[in-house]
């Protein structure tokens, strides 16, 4: 109660300051909102509504603004989540109503979230096309204003929906594209979602062992932030993959460290979700004593609750445990509630969707009545319309003359617009030849610079030193020439030391033998540090052909040479995760970092990295933030013409 009133005082003086244009209490305005949202998303629809309705008494005494704007659209979320569709719509509404009145940015920020948050009840009702399109719209203005979290946002769910439109490649594109986005930004909460839900899309893919890889990954970008809910999300993924691979014991572990992170969120309906799933893990493993008792304690806790879902999903269970035990009438009871409970739900399910297509019956009726209104408009003006053109015939033809001719000049154009194109696609394409080429004769120099400088000089030092050291034994030397002779005798096995370590750091014959993974192992193992440089490797090892196996090598050289000499790092860390048609190399240390704007290689090493990886049409990213450290993302998303045929 005094929680309320402490609130309403708040409200009351935000409305006061966000009327007379106070830029703070306007922030505090879009703060309050966007806590009401995170209320939602916990279940806390109680509290969330007494804050939408005082919200809204401050909308109508302030001008139109971003603030005013975003509390229209909380409070359409709201009535959403109530099934109340038609306040909804109408909140929906008004806050595009108040996009379209703002400056550029604004406006374009609003639409985005607005229509982000509005594709969600379309998405509920299985309406996805209609979700796609606005999810879409949403992630146009999001680039338009650069916002990467907005960006990986409506990426994720688009990655959901074509998933579930068993649009996989689609779906691939999307989630992959939400979690790069996601590593552009500092917020480890979005970077643990996207990591969710990429895993979710391969575990669908039924690569269950590259979705681990992402769900213990969302689990370390969770911990760093402290989201405890997202925590024990990803551990509750994991379960689910070890219980698709009958690993019961790896389930049942992961499954009670989910429960014991639901339990630190506070979020009750995790936690009883988790000891639900519990219960049913102990029951795979004929632990019938314990998983009864398990799932009784879930029971108890969803009727708590007093969720349907979670009590007819309990019930099943307990069907299932009886029958197998002999308890044949207890069995019946639990499968008599669990028909209740499905009838209950279905009747729910069937009133939000009547609730939902009367609003938009209701908007479309509308929608009718305002065309029917433009059609009698529109014929109205086309009968002063054919009078105009009586009068004004001959003008027109002149201006069809006009128009006729400015679109035979755009035709042209057009025509010199699409030869220019061939022209500079085959430019590039000459040009890229012309790379491939220039890498293939710099391999090519380096191999006979190398082969002679171990062969031919390497040999020659050799045999120095072994004339100098049988000549030691045959001539007395004083002490002090026999010092310096020992000296010479040392320099000349350093060099030849050095000599064959650049012959090998020129063309690795590890590389040619043994392939990339073996390679980079080697080259990173061979720096004793500091900085340490780590090497983990994901994935089936596979062999390419020799250029592209160099060109990978060469670019990871270049990386880690330039880290070592520029960035001042502790630690060094090259991941290489190949799959059966994809590779991607991931490159960043902890150093010091550097403007991206003000390149850190030396000479030409940039655009030489650039053109290594175009040659074999690969992507390359680099970020970086001055004192947070550097990383860069190399991928090739079609390795399958490099692979060797053994």
């Amino acid at each position: 109660m005094r929680a309320n009133l402490f609130f309403a005082i708040i409200l009351a003086c935000l409305t006061f300051n966000a009327s007379a244009g106070n830029l703070p209490a306007t922030q505090q305005l879009i703060k309050s909102a966007d806590s009401c949202m995170q209320m939602m998303r916990q279940g806390d629809t109680a509290a969330a509504s007494a804050i939408v309705l005082r919200l809204l008494k401050v909308a109508d005494q302030i001008p139109d603004s971003y603030a005013r704007g975003n509390i229209f659209r909380v409070a359409a979320s709201y009535y959403g989540e109530k099934w109340n569709y038609e306040k909804a719509g109408s909140f929906y509404n008004k806050a595009y109503e108040t996009a379209s009145k703002l400056p550029h940015d604004d406006r374009e920020k609003l639409k985005a979230i607005t229509l982000f948050n509005h594709s969600l009840i379309f998405y509920q009702h299985g309406d996805y096309q209609q979700a796609i399109s606005m999810c879409l719209e949403a992630n146009h203005y999001y680039q338009m204003v650069n916002d990467n979290n907005g960006i990986a946002e409506t990426s994720n769910r688009l990655g959901g929906l074509y998933l579930l439109l068993l649009d996989n490649e689609k779906a691939a594109f999307y989630n992959r594209k939400a979690y790069l986005y996601s590593l552009k930004s500092d917020d480890k909460n979005l970077q643990s979602l996207c990591l969710n839900a990429y895993g979710n899309y391969l575990l669908a893919q039924e690569n269950t062992d590259s979705a681990l890889i992402m769900y213990k990954k969302a689990i370390e970008s969770a911990l760093e932030s402290g989201n405890k809910k997202l925590i024990a999300d990803a551990y509750y993924n994991i379960s689910f993959c070890y219980s698709g691979l009958e690993k019961f014991e790896e389930a049942l572990s992961m499954i009670k460290s989910a429960h014991q992170w639901a339990i630190k969120s506070g979020n009750q309906y995790d936690i009883c979700d988790t000891r639900y799933k519990t219960g049913l893990v102990l029951y795979y493993m004929n632990n019938s004593g314990p998983a009864r008792d398990t799932l009784l304690k879930a029971l108890n806790e969803a009727s708590q609750l007093g969720s349907s879902m979670l009590q007819r999903n309990i019930y099943d269970a307990l069907t299932y445990l009886e029958a197998d035990n002999g308890n044949y009438k207890l069995a019946w009871d639990y499968l008599n509630k669990y028909i209740d409970l499905q009838i209950l739900i279905f009747s729910e399910e069937d009133q939000k969707q009547v609730s939902y297509l009367n609003a938009r019956y209701d908007a479309e009726k509308r929608e009718a009545d305002i065309l029917r209104q433009k059609a009698m408009i529109q014929r109205r003006n086309f009968i002063l319309i054919v009078a105009g053109i009586m009068l004004f015939a001959l003008a027109i033809t002149i201006i069809l003359s006009i128009i006729l001719q400015r679109r035979k000049q755009r035709i042209a154009q057009q025509e010199l617009v699409i030869r220019q194109q061939k022209i500079t696609e085959l430019e590039k394409e000459k040009e890229l030849v012309a790379v491939q080429s220039t890498l293939k004769g710099e391999e090519t120099e380096r191999s006979r610079i190398a082969r002679d400088l171990h062969d031919g000089l390497g040999g020659m030092l050799s045999g120095v030193k072994l004339s100098l050291t049988n000549m030691n034994g045959s001539q007395i030397l004083d002490e002090d020439n026999a010092r310096l002779f020992e000296q010479a005798i040392n320099l000349i096995d350093s060099s030849v030391k050095e000599l064959r370590w650049v012959a090998h750091n020129m063309m690795p014959e590890i590389l040619l033998k043994e392939g990339l993974n073996e390679a980079l192992t080697t080259f990173c193992r061979s720096f004793s540090g500091p900085p340490e440089i780590r090497y983990h490797a994901f994935g089936e090892s596979m062999r390419f052909e020799k250029g592209f196996e160099l060109t990978v090598y060469r670019v990871v050289q270049e990386l880690v040479n330039n880290a070592l000499k520029h960035s001042a790092a502790g630690e060094i860390v090259v991941e290489l995760i190949q799959e059966p048609e994809r590779l991607s190399l991931n490159v960043r240390d902890n150093g010091k970092g550097f403007d991206p704007g003000i390149s850190y290689f030396s000479g030409h090493g940039l655009s030489n990295i650039r053109s290594r990886i175009g040659s074999y049409s690969g992507l390359f990213d680099i970020s970086s933030r001055e004192g947070l450290g550097s990383e860069a993302m190399i991928s090739f998303n079609d390795t399958k013409p490099y692979v060797r045929n053994n």
